[in-house]
């Protein structure tokens, strides 16, 4: 289960990955030119919110830059997803959330594992 140890845990092999990268690009100086062109995105493209610059950032990164132990625990906590997932389908009240989200149809942008949805 994914709590709030888990969340702070990850949330500090993240960080670990952003130190990393800033200090493979070239330390200090190049952690202050990424501050502030990551400021002057923010500023001048729609990329202002966290999500954008995340996703930046994300689009930049070489999966041989991110450590093993973030790799690690990554795939951990996707197979603990997909397997919670699989686990609930068959609860009741998930039954009775896919009939309502049958019922009410919807424009189909998102989908629900193992279903027609």
């Amino acid at each position: 289960m994914f709590d709030r140890r888990g969340f702070l845990g990850s949330a500090a092999l993240a960080g670990g990955v952003l130190a990393r990268a800033e200090a493979r690009a070239g330390g200090a100086e190049a952690s202050a030119a990424t501050r502030a062109g990551t400021q002057a995105a923010a500023t001048s493209t729609p990329r202002s919110d966290a999500i954008g610059i995340l996703a930046d950032y994300a689009l930049g990164l070489r999966y041989e830059d991110i450590p093993a132990e973030v790799l690690a625990v990554t795939r951990a906590q996707l197979l603990d997803s997909v397997g919670v997932a699989i686990a609930g389908r068959r609860e009741l009240a998930v039954q009775q959330l896919i009939e309502l989200a049958d019922d009410l149809g919807g424009k189909g942008e998102a989908v629900l594992w193992g279903t027609r949805l």
